[in-house]
């Protein structure tokens, strides 16, 4: 019996020797979880101090936007704390811009936020009705305008949603890229910029404005297209002051207006 007792009494003295441990383990867990709150809380209050306010913004590489429309839609504010929005949410609010293709954000020490741009070209144009929308070589509609700008008019868009921001649709990107390619070749022949309109409405026949020639040219499709434009530039040298219209889609001719 006694020795029944003085085994419960030593296995108690066990069970109690472990809680012990167990507790002194988890206050001491407990000690560094605290610890550490409180130094990732001190970290965030002196992120989130005056010391990492904003001083300056410095836009670069911007031509068609403005300063104050690059800052305005970046939302960034001068005195702001920089960690307060996040390279991506400024880059995304930036974007909103129709004009912008890419953005960097680069954070400084002194509290300099510079903000390099890259920017879309207009390289074409839309007409609807007494306005235009300005196009660059990726379908993106840049602007909607009153004014013309130096680049030609692309007819025969099938794409119905054309406002700022949007993008044409897959049928007349595809057409776009044609195009593209065809203008490229012609300004690498230096008659770029006797192209002044293009209607993409027949994918098997693009037909091409020289007004300061007095001609209309079916292109015929997207295929051999150095080739054609070696051609054409023979045929206006040859037809040069005739009015009329240039076949090149089954064969190479001239056809006088009458």
């Amino acid at each position: 019996m006694a020795q029944k007792t003085k085994a419960k009494k030593k296995t108690k003295k066990k069970v109690n020797k472990k809680l012990s441990k167990r507790a002194r383990k988890i206050r001491y867990i407990m000690l560094w979880i605290t610890i550490f709150a409180i130094f990732i809380g001190g970290v965030i209050l002196f992120l989130m101090s005056d010391v990492f306010n904003i001083s300056k913004i410095t836009v670069m590489n911007n031509k068609k936007l403005t300063v104050e429309e690059i800052v305005q839609a970046s939302t960034l504010q001068i005195n702001e704390n920089r960690f307060k929005k996040s390279k991506k949410k400024i880059i995304n609010n930036i974007k909103t811009l129709s004009y912008v293709e890419n953005v960097k954000i680069s954070k400084k020490l002194n509290g300099e936020i510079i903000v390099n741009i890259e920017e879309r070209e207009a390289t074409y144009m839309i007409k609807q009705e007494e306005k235009y929308a300005y196009i660059d070589n990726q379908g993106f509609i840049l602007e909607i305008a009153e004014t013309p700008i130096d680049v030609p008019i692309i007819t025969g868009i099938e794409s119905k949603n054309i406002v700022e921001g949007s993008r044409l649709e897959v049928r007349d990107l595809k057409r776009l890229d044609t195009l593209i390619e065809i203008c490229e070749s012609a300004k690498a022949q230096n008659i770029g910029d006797l192209i002044t309109e293009v209607n993409i409405d027949n994918e098997k026949n693009f037909i091409l404005m020289i007004p300061s020639q007095a001609k209309t040219v079916e292109f015929g499709d997207g295929t051999d297209i150095n080739i054609k434009i070696l051609k054409l530039i023979e045929v206006l040298k040859k037809t040069e002051g005739q009015e009329g219209t240039i076949f090149m889609r089954n064969r190479v001719y001239f056809s006088e207006k009458v």
